[in-house]
């Protein structure tokens, strides 16, 4: 009986340790990526969804220095983007991406080239 119970605790405090930890985690990457580059440097839209449009739109208007970054196969997208009040220069599309990985990973290259 003795042995199940310092199971028990044992258990109890290594999945709490571990809940810790992965909650703990978010938080300490969001500091982290802040330190490193504590005000945006680009916006990076992956199509699919209207929340995102707009969320791209209103930040996009109180940042009217960053370049925007359009990863997506939707004409409807690009049609959103080029009626709003955007200078057309700043806006890159990119409609390589098949998935939601490719989505990411056909624009990081042209990202990382632009530091």
């Amino acid at each position: 009986m003795m042995n199940i119970v310092k199971l028990l605790k044992l258990s109890t405090i290594a999945l709490t340790t571990a809940l810790l930890f992965i909650v703990m985690n978010v938080p300490t990457q969001i500091i982290l990526t802040r330190a490193k580059a504590p005000q945006p440097q680009a916006i990076l839209m992956l199509g699919g969804n209207r929340a995102r449009e707009v969320f791209t739109l209103e930040f996009a208007q109180r940042h009217p220095d960053l370049p925007i970054w359009v990863s997506t196969g939707s004409p409807y997208e690009r049609q959103i983007l080029s009626k709003a009040d955007i200078e057309p220069s700043r806006i890159h599309f990119d409609n390589r991406a098949t998935d939601t990985v490719t989505n990411f990973t056909t624009t990081i290259d042209a990202l990382l080239e632009q530091n």
